[in-house]
């Protein structure tokens, strides 16, 4: 197993309670990182910054039980970084949760293009997979079973369309 998967479920242990039966999050980061592995050679720091911002980047639908989380998300990670005296990729993270679903592409910040591109492969169940073959992604899927986390997201969507039809996907940016 890959430490920085390893550093997921160290980082994610405490919120257990909060992410309940939802347990597919926690496959869904596993899966993001390994996606990430697959496009691009990171190195040990890289490593790290995406496990940070893979434990928290939608943390927040869980923890504040809304589908409005990126700010939430933001907030839980930037409080673990300067818990754990880790601020040095701050920004990096920062950016990489608050622009995981930006709908271009982002232009300055590689890690965060690279985090919004397997957050789209594992959101769109890999029909969009920016060059991973098929039966990686399946292998993949396989390791780290989906758990219901996409039906989990569409029941929050469904819940915020219908309490806030005029906000119904407030994570996107553009």
């Amino acid at each position: 197993m890959h430490q920085p998967i390893q550093k997921i479920d160290a980082i994610l242990e405490p919120y257990l309670e909060s992410i309940g039966s939802d347990i597919g999050y926690v496959n869904h980061t596993k899966r993001m990182f390994l996606y990430a592995m697959e496009l691009q050679d990171l190195d040990e720091t890289q490593q790290e910054i995406f496990a940070i911002a893979l434990a928290f980047h939608d943390l927040g639908i869980w923890t504040e039980k809304s589908f409005d989380y990126l700010d939430p998300s933001v907030a839980l990670a930037t409080k673990y970084l300067h818990t754990n005296k880790n601020t040095a990729y701050q920004n990096d993270i920062i950016e990489m949760i608050s622009l995981h679903h930006k709908i271009t592409p982002i232009k300055n910040n590689t890690l965060a293009e690279l985090f919004r591109k397997v957050d789209m492969i594992d959101v769109y169940w890999g029909l969009i997979s920016f060059g991973i073959a098929k039966n990686r992604l399946q292998e993949i899927k396989k390791a780290y079973p989906n758990n219901n986390f996409h039906l989990t997201l569409m029941k929050w969507f469904m819940k915020r369309l219908f309490s806030q039809p005029w906000s119904p996907l407030p994570m996107l940016k553009w």
